[in-house]
């Protein structure tokens, strides 16, 4: 993205403060239309505190996040989901009690009823959960809890959907079968920001990464460069190289 393009989410200068601790230190960013981007860090580096703040779950306390060139960085999370943001949170925040149609019916609320073009694509997307519509959501297994997870942000049509932890918990296999959506998101009009522990994953799929360190930015750039990078990858991301080889992620 160039300069002069407008990004649909813009941070700048982000400030977070748990009380008189400081989680996220003058944190600038940006997201543009169709646009996969990573943020990686080691465990602690503030990236679900970012999340939860562009979702509204967390107030700034200086800063500004703009999205599609409205500042939306104190409004309420139910108008910042009208906006067009939906967040999956790490722990994929299903509601365990209802069944898999209803959890998908509260993705779509905002708009009244799930659009049946939707569901329709989603079930080509993820034909086992929809065998599984009348199932209790805490009875799927991991995977298909975060099939259900995409699957209910997907439903409220969102412009950026925020992902914390896309493969937390599953197994390569499971996650290899996730992938493919997040550019299925990007194909259909969305935005994706992706906070993930797989690096090497994360790396593979986005356009664009940011590595969070300490709560502050410490790399910005192109994927290709970060892994090029075997000082960087092991000093903010654990990841170590053999003398002489780049990383293959």
């Amino acid at each position: 993205m160039s300069a002069t393009d407008a990004p649909l989410l813009e941070v700048v200068n982000l400030v977070v403060r748990y009380g008189s601790a400081q989680a996220l230190h003058d944190i600038s960013l940006r997201v543009a239309p169709q646009q996969i981007v990573a943020v990686v860090g080691a465990n602690g580096a503030g990236k679900t505190t970012l999340l939860r703040t562009l979702s509204g779950l967390v107030r700034p306390a200086y800063g500004h996040v703009r999205f599609a060139g409205e500042d939306i960085g104190r409004l309420a999370v139910h108008r910042i989901v009208q906006r067009g943001i939906s967040h999956i949170p790490e722990g994929r925040g299903i509601l365990p009690t209802l069944s898999v149609m209803d959890n998908l019916r509260l993705g779509a609320h905002v708009h009244g009823r799930p659009d049946p073009a939707l569901l329709a694509q989603l079930e080509q997307w993820f034909p086992v959960l929809f065998r599984r519509r009348d199932q209790l959501a805490g009875m799927l297994s991991g995977g298909e809890q975060q099939m259900l997870a995409i699957s209910r942000a997907v439903l409220a049509r969102p412009r950026l959907v925020l992902i914390d932890e896309l493969s937390l918990g599953l197994s390569p296999k499971v996650t290899s079968e996730l992938v493919p959506r997040l550019r299925d998101l990007r194909e259909a009009g969305a935005s994706v920001l992706l906070v993930d522990q797989n690096i090497q994953q994360a790396l593979r799929v986005a356009d664009h990464v940011y590595v969070l360190a300490n709560g502050r930015i410490a790399y910005s750039g192109a994927p290709d460069e970060l892994r090029a990078a075997p000082d960087l990858m092991s000093t903010y991301l654990g990841v170590q190289l053999a003398p002489g080889r780049k990383s293959h992620a």
